[in-house]
């Protein structure tokens, strides 16, 4: 399974309400028998929607506890509830 589709399900996780818990037990142990294949470099050259982008470079950033550097931070908005640091940068 792609890394991508992991991140995707686990989005799914992460806004599933009360049932949370319960989606990340199965989630978990779904995971310990699938594979998942890491988001290559050659992948990332591919042609997506800059929105598909953005929520790559979110999901990407959260379990490296990066900081989100951007100069327009309405392209994150929707992430803006999850606990990565946004560093505004002026656009010059």
């Amino acid at each position: 399974m792609s890394a991508i589709t992991s991140a995707e399900l686990a989005f799914g996780v992460t806004f599933s309400g009360k049932s949370a818990a319960v989606h990340q037990a199965y989630l978990s142990s779904f995971l310990e028998d699938v594979p998942v294949a890491a988001f290559e470099a050659a992948a990332a050259h591919r042609e997506c929607s800059k929105d598909a982008l953005d929520n790559l470079i979110a999901a990407h950033a959260i379990p490296l506890g990066e900081t989100r550097v951007t100069t327009n931070e309405a392209d994150f908005l929707k992430w803006s509830h999850l606990p990565i640091p946004a560093t505004i940068v002026p656009y010059r």
